[in-house]
């Protein structure tokens, strides 16, 4: 076999599946989790929706991971009955309008969302960094447009003074 067809077979695989990674919520190219997150937030199933932050302000040793931001947090905002409240609604839109992409960037995750069902069992969470330019959907890293961490700041405006 031409090792130069071996290479080109190769090099066309690699930019085939990188074309697969880019994700964007507002509608145009889903990966599974991405989509499953969207339609899953869309499908009454929630009903409650946890925000935790940990200010950015405060310095710590190690880069805050979801475990540790799940444990460390400073403030949490409960809001019950997130698909019918106004801050449930305005969430799920930032996340359906936010444009994530694969990565495999590690980040200080400084916010974290939490969706439960009825019987308060985990749905989906997402965790991002103080800019909302690194995201993590459950256990997969991307970068985001920051669109989800902006709604957040809003909503918890009068925890960062």
């Amino acid at each position: 076999m031409n090792p130069m067809k071996i290479i080109g077979f190769w090099l066309a695989l690699v930019l085939l599946m990188d074309s697969f990674t880019s994700v964007s919520f507002g509608g145009q190219s889903n990966p599974k989790e991405a989509s499953a997150v969207v339609q899953l937030l869309r499908s009454g199933k929630v009903q409650r929706l946890e925000i935790i932050y940990y200010p950015e302000k405060i310095q710590t040793r190690a880069r805050l991971t979801p475990d540790m931001l799940e444990n460390q947090y400073r403030y949490k905002l409960i809001v019950n009955d997130a698909q019918s409240s106004a801050v449930g609604q305005d969430v799920i839109a930032a996340i359906e309008a936010d444009s994530l992409t694969a990565s495999d960037q590690q980040a200080d995750f400084r916010w974290g969302c939490s969706f439960y069902d009825s019987r308060g069992e985990r749905l989906t969470s997402l965790y991002f960094d103080a800019f909302g330019k690194i995201a993590m959907v459950d256990t997969v890293l991307m970068t985001s447009s920051g669109r989800v961490v902006k709604c957040l700041q809003r909503i918890c405006a009068g925890f960062r003074k």
